[in-house]
């Protein structure tokens, strides 16, 4: 089962499974877009301040994340500069995405922000469905906001008790149906050769 092996391979070499997958999935992208540099953008929880703790609700921040495709490289070494990466955005989570587009000068796009046009997340669906009662206050699951109202292009893994899924959503007007499905079908060959052989190539990877 692949997502048994993924978890138990992300054990072993200290890493997450978004970690994994980011680092995949932007691998594929330098493959797809022939660029060393792929900049993808990620959400933070944010809730590191004391003024956030009587606040119900998910808050987050979005930045962006730029890693450099080493061909030289084996996929441990990357998935490790990857680690190292985003414990380091942790340090600058408060910096909102608006500060960071305005410090560097750039422009509005009529959809979605400039700098990132491609999102990564994760979430977790460990959970039961449904409606669920707490005395008088009543919880109930609602659907995670489309990916492709504000970016081009967007990944979103779901880890569930026993599988883990991929929903990639994106801009018809953009990207045809038969790319999207190579790029799907590539994050999946490309997870099961570093799965079957963690120390390859970059550069050898199919």
């Amino acid at each position: 089962d692949i997502s048994n092996r993924l978890k138990i391979f992300c054990s072993e070499h200290h890493t997450s499974i978004f970690v994994f997958g980011l680092t995949v999935v932007q691998l594929v992208l330098s493959s797809f877009a022939r660029q060393r540099h792929v900049l993808v953008g990620t959400t933070l929880s944010n809730r590191i301040h004391t003024d956030f703790e009587p606040i119900i609700g998910y808050l987050s921040n979005l930045l962006p994340v730029v890693t450099e495709i080493v061909p030289t490289e084996n996929f441990i070494q990357l998935m490790k500069r990857q680690t190292l990466l985003i414990m380091q955005m942790i340090e600058f989570q408060d910096y909102s995405i608006s500060e960071i587009i305005s410090g560097l000068g750039l422009k509005s796009k009529t959809k979605g922000l400039p700098l990132i046009n491609v999102f990564v997340d994760m979430v977790t669906k460990n959970y039961k469905t449904g409606t669920m009662g707490l005395d008088e206050l009543q919880l109930q699951e609602q659907p995670c906001p489309n990916i492709s109202r504000k970016f081009d292009m967007g990944f979103r893994f779901a880890e569930k008790r026993d599988a883990l899924e991929l929903q990639v959503e994106y801009d018809p007007s953009l990207f045809a149906d038969t790319t999207i499905n190579r790029i799907h079908r590539q994050i999946a060959m490309v997870t099961e050769n570093v799965l079957n052989e963690p120390a390859i190539t970059i550069g050898d990877i199919e």
